[in-house]
This record gives C-alpha cells, sequence and structure tokens, in this order.
C-alpha cells in the first residue's frame, strides 16, 4: 500500500472499512466503494496520448489499489452482503464532480433512444451555505435548503445497456439553482424536458419557492436542446412531478403538476409551443404522476405526509380534477413513487389495443409504520388493471432504496430507474437501471 499517492486516495473520496479482516463484521459499503473505486479508475483520463512517468505511476497505484481491496474482500465473512441487483449503474455519487444525484426521471423516444436526468448536488466547484441539506441521510438532510444543484442527464442507444458521459442541462450559480427534471417524449419525436428554475440563496428557510417553470426542446434524441427556453409564470413549489406523458387520442402534452398546492397539470395543446396550467389539483400532497387510462381518463397518483397515496381522476385530459379522491391501496413509507400505462402497442394511432392497457406502479415496498427514511426499502413494480387492487410482480431491490421513474420502451420490455443505498437511513449512493418483461417482472 505504500505505493498509493494520498492525493489518489482523497480523490476518490476513499472510505472503506477494511477493517473486515480483523472483524469479519464488512456490510454492503465494499461493495459499493469498489465500484465507486472501479468507475474512477476506467473513467480515469486515458494514458494513450500522456506517456509520462508520473501518469503511469498513478494508473499503477489505483490498479495496485484496486486488487488489494479485492483481496482484502475475498477474505471476510460475506454471508450477510445483499445480492449486487441487477442492471446499470447511471449515476454514482462522488463522480462527475458532484457529491449527490437523485431524483431520477426517464422517457423513451420513438427511435428507442433512453434520456435519464437527474438533479447533481453539490457540484465540488460551487458552494452554498446550505451544501450539507444536499446529501445529508434520512431525516437529517434539509432537503427543502439545498440550492446547489445543477439539471444533469444521460443517453442509451442500446437498450440502457450503457450510458452515454453526464452532460449538464442548467448549471446552477449563486443566484439561481435548478431542480426537479421531468422528461417527455412525443410520437412525433420531439423530447420536451420541464425544470424549476429558483431563486438563491433560500429566503425563508424553503428553497421551494420563488420558482419558474422552464420547458426546453430536442429534436434530436436530446443531443441537443433548444437555446429558446420557455418560461412558465411561477409556482409556489417545485416539488415535482416525474414524468409528462402525450395522450393517446387527443395528442395533447401534460406534465405531472410540480406541485398540488396550487396548480394543476402543465398543458400544451400546440405541440409544445405554449404551455398552460390546469386548474388548481388536490391540495396537501406532491410529487405527483398522472397515466392514461384506457377510456381516456386520466389517474393521477399523489404522495400524502401521513404514509398514504390518493388518486385522482380527470375526465377532461387534466384541465380539472375531482374532487376528493380516494386512497391508493399500496403500501407507502412516505416516499414519491412512479407510476406508467403500458399498452401492448406504443403506435398512439392504433387505437385497437386500448383494451391491453394496464398500469405500473413503484415504490419502496415498506410500512409507513417506521421511522421517516428507514421505511425506505425494498423498490418494488405492481400491476394493475383497474387501480383498485395492485399485485407484486418484481421485487426491484432488497435493500435501502427510493424513488423511482418506469418507462414502457416497446411492447413487452419496461425499464425502472430508481435510487439505491447502501445503508438506513437511506444515503442515496446511486441511481441504476434495469429492464424487465411488463406483464410479468421477469428481469
Amino acid at each position: 500500500m505504500s505505493c498509493i499517492l494520498r492525493e489518489d486516495i482523497e480523490s476518490l473520496n476513499y472510505s472503506i472499512p477494511l477493517v473486515c479482516t480483523y472483524t469479519n463484521q464488512l456490510n454492503t459499503n465494499l461493495l459499493f466503494e469498489v465500484d465507486r473505486f472501479f468507475l474512477q479508475l476506467v473513467s480515469f483520463r486515458s494514458v494513450t496520448h500522456t506517456h509520462t512517468p508520473h501518469t503511469h505511476a498513478r494508473m499503477i497505484a489505483r490498479y495496485s489499489l484496486f486488487l488489494y481491496i479485492l483481496s482484502t474482500f475475498s477474505s471476510c465473512d460475506t454471508s450477510s452482503l445483499r445480492s449486487t441487483p441487477p442492471g446499470v449503474v447511471v449515476f454514482f455519487n462522488g463522480t462527475d464532480g458532484y457529491h449527490t444525484f437523485r431524483i431520477p426521471t426517464v422517457a423513451i423516444t420513438p427511435l428507442g433512444t433512453l434520456i435519464v436526468f437527474a438533479e447533481g448536488r453539490a457540484r465540488n466547484n460551487l458552494t452554498t451555505a446550505d451544501d450539507a441539506d444536499c446529501y445529508g441521510e434520512g431525516a437529517s438532510a434539509a432537503d427543502w435548503k439545498c440550492t446547489n444543484k445543477d439539471v444533469v442527464m444521460r443517453r442509451s442507444m442500446d437498450q440502457g445497456a450503457s450510458w452515454s458521459k453526464l452532460s449538464v442541462l442548467a448549471l446552477a450559480n449563486t443566484s439561481f439553482f435548478y431542480t426537479n427534471p421531468q422528461p417527455l417524449a412525443t410520437s412525433s419525436g420531439s423530447v420536451f424536458v420541464l425544470y424549476m428554475r429558483c431563486l438563491s440563496p433560500v429566503t425563508g428557510g424553503n428553497a421551494f419557492v420563488n420558482c419558474t417553470a422552464l420547458v426546453q426542446r430536442s429534436d434530436d434524441d436530446g443531443v441537443s436542446w433548444s437555446s429558446d427556453v420557455i418560461e412558465v409564470p411561477p409556482v409556489q413549489s417545485s416539488s415535482g412531478g416525474f414524468g409528462g406523458i402525450e395522450l393517446v387520442e387527443s395528442g395533447r402534452l401534460i406534465f405531472s403538476p410540480p406541485g398540488s398546492s396550487s396548480t394543476g397539470a402543465l398543458i400544451s395543446d400546440t405541440a409544445g409551443t405554449s404551455w398552460r396550467w390546469g386548474q388548481p389539483a388536490v391540495k396537501g400532497g406532491g410529487e405527483n404522476q398522472i397515466a392514461e387510462l384506457s377510456n381516456t381518463e386520466l389517474l393521477m397518483t399523489v404522495r400524502k405526509s401521513n404514509n398514504t397515496r390518493m388518486l385522482f381522476k380527470s375526465t377532461d385530459g387534466g384541465d380539472t380534477w375531482g374532487e376528493g379522491g380516494e386512497r391508493q391501496n399500496v403500501t407507502d413509507p412516505n416516499c414519491q413513487a412512479s407510476m406508467i400505462s403500458v399498452r401492448m402497442t406504443r403506435n398512439r394511432n392504433d387505437l385497437s389495443a386500448t383494451n391491453s392497457t394496464f398500469l405500473l406502479f413503484a415504490n419502496p415496498h415498506t410500512s409507513g409504520l417506521l421511522p421517516y427514511a428507514e421505511g425506505r426499502q425494498n423498490v418494488t413494480v405492481q400491476r394493475s388493471i383497474d387501480a383498485l387492487g395492485w399485485t407484486p410482480i418484481l421485487l426491484v431491490d432488497q435493500g435501502p432504496s427510493a424513488y423511482t421513474a418506469l418507462v414502457q420502451m416497446n411492447a413487452t420490455r419496461c425499464g425502472i430507474l430508481y435510487e439505491e443505498s447502501l445503508d438506513l437511513p437511506v444515503d442515496f449512493r446511486s441511481i441504476r437501471f434495469l429492464t424487465f418483461d411488463c406483464s410479468s417482472g421477469n428481469v
């Protein structure tokens, strides 16, 4: 280990508890840290064009450290480790200049390109007074105070097997930060992304105020984005929705409400050239998502603060929402959830397949009776044909896990992007993507 440079270890945020060799009490932390080190290793700048002794020494030192970690791991008792979930890590904390990545969302274009967005938090070349609130664990994280947030994205051309380099769509500064991105891919090929621009520094102790909704457009599968950003009148809350939809018959574009205390859905009947707010939705909830039912009604799932979820319907394409709502028959640990409508054909002009429509819902499938954040475990996908009863079809992650984003990829395959964690309370270690059979849940 004497060949390892201190600056290398510090640059990796290296904190592996190597005491396992002596105590046999290693936990999953080592697995995640080996993943982190490997990602750092393979993303290290190529030495092909920089044949300097120092560069070679650093690469050799890092490889030596990687081998040391593996040899240490092999001597530990791993019987209590949870298995590594299937899928691919898309965002990993401590990489690409960010401390933490959160709030995953995903869309797929007609050409099959997956586009994922997240918040890149605590960028290392921007310091704000509230940086610690961007990555604190569990209930100790005052998430609503975090202002060091960028909107970042990646693309995949091979069904999520590999991903492009990270791109920054909106870069925070000392005056503004950007939060809660949600994409909407249309049948015409255009992709829209809605996110919030909020004032910084925070006044009144809550970052989710004084926000303006922004919409950007891409016509090349997310390679580039329009420089003319559409500004939508301010909203009181940026507690976001998690994905937009295109209505099957009318082609109307709808983004889920960014907050339910003051606004309804964000609607466009002009192919995205202009946007308007619908009538206010339910009060006292947030992080909503809308799905279209086979009868063209819209269903919105709403996170409530009392460990329950509520369902609200719209019969006029999102212009108004029924009052009262009904309790969704799922367990909920006070966390965001994802819901999509799955059609056995993705051709919006083929209405003959509407009878094959069913709903998928994903959230941490644990009791809300657990302490806040400790209940965020066991992300599970459930299926329903009527939104009344839900049947679990896939346990995505058997450990600490939190926010989710579902996407239908083709007639039979679906995908889920979700936050996975190392310990409880959840620590948001990475964001992972995996695919599964929409009907059976088979991976």
